[in-house]
């Protein structure tokens, strides 16, 4: 049975994101766990070991640098090509409409 005089759960949603801060807790926690174990944290150097520093900015460095090679790789079949028109262009787009506000 349920205490028909508790109040209901509040779900708070962000306004600037529109989503829940707390979920985003979560994922973030995860991806945190998921990286600690891709790279083994449990086997690295002194320093770094049961640590969760770094890990962050070397998946950003690792992601950057998978990125960068499929692009070269790929680039003569045309579709980076229009991805990287399409990031410049919104990218220019972006710069323009901070200027008028």
């Amino acid at each position: 049975m349920s205490d028909a005089s508790a109040p209901a759960a509040t779900r708070v949603i962000d306004i600037t994101t529109g989503q829940d801060p707390v979920q985003l807790d979560r994922n973030r926690a995860e991806m945190m766990d998921f990286l600690y174990h891709l790279y083994d944290r449990d086997k690295a150097p002194q320093g770094l070991r049961s640590t969760y520093t770094g890990l962050m900015e070397q998946f950003k460095t690792d992601l950057a640098d998978f990125l960068v090679t499929e692009m070269e790789r790929e680039w003569q079949d045309g579709i980076w090509q229009a991805a990287a028109a399409g990031i410049i262009a919104g990218s220019a787009e972006a710069d323009a409409n901070a200027l008028v506000s």
